[in-house]
Order: C-alpha cells, then structure tokens, then sequence
C-alpha cells in the first residue's frame, strides 16, 4: 500500500486522518488533566503540545470551550 492508501483507509476507519486523529487523543488527555485542576502550561508539557497557545487552539476546537472554562 502506499501512504496515501493508508491514510485513506486510516480516514474511513477512525473517521479521521491520523494527525487530526491524535490530536484529539491528546486533547481528550488534557481534559482529563484539566479536571484534577492541573495548569495549562503543564499539561501542554505533559502531552506533547509545544506550548500552551497550541493546546489551547486545539482543545477549542475539539471541544468548542477553551480550557480555562
């Protein structure tokens, strides 16, 4: 198979390319965090977002808040 071959069949299994699928792994992880009251800036390290204005972008579109609400 070639990648994009894989990316396509990834797409129709998950419903979702595999970058965008992982990003949602990961902000589905922060928001756990984020209820046991941890800070923005250290679940962004924690998760492997490169900073918090990142995590935040990501976390509103995923979920529709920002993560300080």
């Amino acid at each position: 198979m070639s990648r994009y071959q894989i990316i396509r069949s990834f797409n129709a299994q998950f419903g979702a390319p595999p970058h965008k699928f992982l990003i949602l792994l990961k902000t589905q992880k922060d928001r756990t965090l984020f209820r046991t009251g941890a800070q923005v800036a250290d679940v962004a390290n924690y998760c492997g977002f490169f900073d918090p204005s990142y995590l935040s972008r990501n976390f509103k579109r995923a979920f529709g808040i920002t993560p300080a609400r």
